[in-house]
């Protein structure tokens, strides 16, 4: 979504973000958006977003911020001629509110060698993002010689470093396309949503990796680890995705389908 807005950004929109305050990103991070924050989104300030209450976050996000974001909504246009609308598919309450005041809607679907694990904190159910990591006692120690626990990294750039040999992920789509721009192999370990969809695009249609469908088991991590990074299977899988990731760098220069999408999104907006 950010990367979207800003190549719209470039091409000279002016860009409003409408966020809730759950898991509300800094705006100093992003100084050329404007920001505005939903005043009620229902939820307690120590939400955390875990496998048992997701469902429950969502619905409660959908129910709560319909008014606030028509009022945000109303509020902005008082102001400023709005071309269009770009939401979250998970976020439905926008459609009848752009609707209510005529505005065109988008909605935009998104998802080692050194073993670097990124845990954010807050997403660990029972915890929040000012707690320390939940970890076994001694586990960092056991581990820093083989591989580093973070909060956040730029998956973009570590994907790219050539070190990397494998991105286990949860196979949210963000996360497919930035491995495939990169030509790294997953192991997919799918959780709700458009999940277990990707994960059937990546193991069975364009053979670029492996689920672990007997979920999180020590020997069953280590040997899908084992077979992406030394086995024949994991080495054509590799070849597989640096094929994709040709396909991927063609399409985002000047005449490929992805520049070409970019310039017609620009000019359908531009038509508002």
């Amino acid at each position: 979504m950010f990367h979207l807005a800003t190549l719209l950004h470039v091409k000279g929109f002016a860009i409003t973000i409408i966020q809730t305050k759950y898991r509300a990103l800094d705006p100093t991070l992003f100084p050329h958006f404007t920001f505005h924050l939903l005043d009620d989104d229902g939820l307690p300030d120590n939400a955390t977003f875990g496998p048992c209450n997701h469902t429950t976050i969502l619905a409660t996000l959908n129910t709560n911020c319909s008014e606030p974001f028509r009022n945000c909504i109303s509020r902005i246009l008082s102001k400023d001629h709005v071309a269009c609308l770009i939401t979250d598919p998970m976020w439905s309450f926008t459609k009848s509110v752009a609707t209510s005041f005529g505005l065109p809607r988008i909605v935009l679907s998104r998802f080692c060698r050194v073993s670097l694990w990124v845990v954010r904190r807050g997403s660990i159910e029972g915890s929040n993002e000012t707690d320390p990591l939940p970890l076994p006692e001694d586990y960092s120690d056991t581990i820093c010689q083989r591989g580093n626990i973070v909060n956040w990294a730029p998956q973009q750039q570590f994907l790219a470093h050539p070190a990397v040999g494998g991105f286990l992920t949860h196979c949210g789509w963000n996360s497919i396309m930035e491995s495939i721009s990169e030509g790294v192999p997953m192991l997919c370990l799918p959780f709700f949503a458009d999940q277990d969809i990707n994960t059937r695009h990546v193991c069975d249609n364009w053979r670029i990796g492996m689920e672990l469908d007997k979920g999180i088991q020590r020997g069953e991590i280590a040997k899908a680890v084992r077979k992406l990074m030394v086995e024949e299977d994991g080495q054509a899988m590799r070849s597989r995705v640096r094929a994709l990731k040709e396909k991927a760098t063609l399409s985002v220069i000047k005449g490929g389908s992805s520049y070409k999408s970019l310039e017609n999104l620009t000019n359908y907006l531009m038509s508002f």
